[in-house]
């Protein structure tokens, strides 16, 4: 049990300083807020149609950026967001 309970300890330690990356990353990374208008302006466009279809794959666009930008190659991995 002290094993389980060591390991666990350290994964925690991982997850807390990894979170706290993440969140230095994405307040670097973070766009100008007219660049974050044009970001989401198809999503914007589309709702306003009204077109769900497009909403939905200009959301799933936009998420697959963000996760570029603040990710790189790995949140283009990690998307899974397509169904």
């Amino acid at each position: 049990m002290t094993q389980n309970r060591e390991l666990l300890e350290i994964l925690t330690t991982i997850l807390e300083r990894t979170e706290r990356l993440m969140y230095v990353e994405l307040r670097a990374a973070r766009p100008q807020r007219t660049g974050s208008v044009a970001f989401h302006q198809p999503i914007v466009d589309a709702i306003r149609r009204p077109d769900p279809e497009a909403a939905r794959k200009a959301v799933q666009a936009d998420i697959r950026e963000a996760q570029t930008m603040t990710l790189g190659d790995i949140g283009k991995l990690s998307s899974h967001i397509d169904s």
